[in-house]
């Protein structure tokens, strides 16, 4: 049995008032990223861990980037112009991109 063949995968259907209505996402997560996705929904914290949101995070009503040094960051996606807003106690600098709906714009800010 071969996990990364196509036939081999299971479906993840999610839904709730933090999950975008109808949304398809055809990349396949790591079943370890479920796990500060979950953290996320329940607004708990998560212990320290090598999970990525960069797939489930396009399911959220509001984009999420996790970095695991400095928190968790939200992103608001409906706006030109968007503040980086930290949440999360480390006080180490890093080097942020802020994103927006246009992606050829982007510009750096420090925490």
């Amino acid at each position: 049995m071969d996990p990364e063949r196509k036939e081999m995968r299971a479906v993840l259907v999610i839904g709730g008032p933090s999950i975008v209505s109808g949304k398809r996402i055809f990349e396949v997560p790591e079943n370890i990223d479920l796990y500060p996705f979950m953290c996320h929904l329940l607004a708990i914290p998560s212990a320290p861990n090598n999970a990525s949101m960069g797939v489930l995070s396009k399911a959220l009503r509001v984009n999420m980037i996790v970095l695991p040094t400095t928190g968790l960051l939200y992103i608001g996606s409906s706006s030109a112009s968007v503040p980086l807003t930290k949440i999360g106690s480390s006080s180490a600098s890093v080097p942020l991109t802020k994103v927006n709906g246009n992606k050829d714009e982007s510009s750096e800010d420090e925490f």
